[in-house]
């Protein structure tokens, strides 16, 4: 199956006798936290603003 929002493929299991997903790889999160992601870029790029610097010392 392909992701529209991510545009992505995704693998599934499905139970035949239910129809339920038993496993989904990427799962749904990291699906819809990558999609996020990408709009934001989109947007920030279309801003022409930079992105937040983040210091990531301890």
């Amino acid at each position: 199956m392909r992701d529209a929002e991510a545009r992505q493929m995704v693998y599934q299991v499905v139970d035949p006798a239910s129809g339920d997903i038993v496993v989904q790889l990427p799962s749904v999160t990291v699906l819809k936290a990558r999609a996020y992601a990408e709009r934001e870029a989109a947007q920030t790029a279309r801003s022409g603003t930079q992105p937040a610097q983040v210091d990531r010392t301890a």
